[in-house]
């Protein structure tokens, strides 16, 4: 038995579909994290110029968590 979640115009969503949905649009966020490891280079020390990406990464996370 598949679960289903009620949206607020009343129609159903599945449970499974949702969690590939999920999963599919985190891909933005591993793009970005590979960008991130890219242009860091190797060295120690913070990573100022990165910061839009790092940003960008939580932003994508959190849009698509909450999405429905």
């Amino acid at each position: 038995m598949i679960a289903e979640h009620r949206r607020p115009d009343g129609s159903c969503v599945n449970v499974q579909e949702a969690v590939d949905n999920f999963v599919k649009a985190l891909e933005h966020c591993q793009n970005i994290i590979r960008v991130h490891r890219a242009s860091g280079g190797s060295g120690q020390g913070r990573r100022t110029d990165e910061t839009s990406l790092n940003r960008g990464a939580v932003v994508l996370a959190v849009a698509t968590w909450q999405a429905r």
